[in-house]
């Protein structure tokens, strides 16, 4: 039984890094609870893990997080909730997975018709604003708290 209360004590020491949307961010907060450290961008290096989060796939920030991840050894989670649809994962870990950009080209690539996928992708990205945000009530909770879980067990 020790054993399993040393790792359950180790989990909750692990320290994360979140990136991307503020209102996802905020949530994740709360739905962690004081079980995890949440640290600063500038102290991305004491990291255990990087979670970046937002609205739609947002090549540009799962790119920052990918390189950050890359540049300082470090996991990094990408999760997303575009409209009702939950996406977590995969978790990138430098040195043995793939990394985010291989993941989208292998995703883009594997549509019926990749050219027009990648195209309707950049399209729906570039013409995104906050006020398309249309989820259902108690949607961004139930993500935060499926990341949580998702987390504790790559912590376990």
């Amino acid at each position: 039984i020790s054993n399993s209360f040393r790792d359950i004590e180790t989990m909750y020491s692990q320290k994360i890094v979140l990136m991307g949307n503020e209102e996802l961010q905020g949530n994740l907060k709360r739905a962690f609870g004081t079980k995890f450290s949440f640290l600063k961008m500038n102290q991305i290096q004491n990291a255990n893990l990087i979670i970046a989060v937002d609205f739609f796939e947002n090549e540009s920030l799962y790119n920052e997080a990918n390189e950050l991840a890359k540049s300082f050894n470090i996991p990094f989670l990408r999760a997303l909730l575009q409209e009702e649809q939950l996406n977590i994962g995969p978790i990138f870990i430098p040195n043995e997975t793939s990394c985010y950009n291989c993941f989208i080209s292998r995703k883009i690539t594997n549509c019926e018709n990749s050219y027009l996928s990648y195209k309707f992708l950049k399209k729906y990205n570039s013409e995104w604003n906050e006020e398309h945000i249309s989820v259902m009530s108690g949607t961004i909770e139930m993500f935060s708290f499926h990341i949580l879980s998702f987390v504790m067990k790559y912590f376990s």
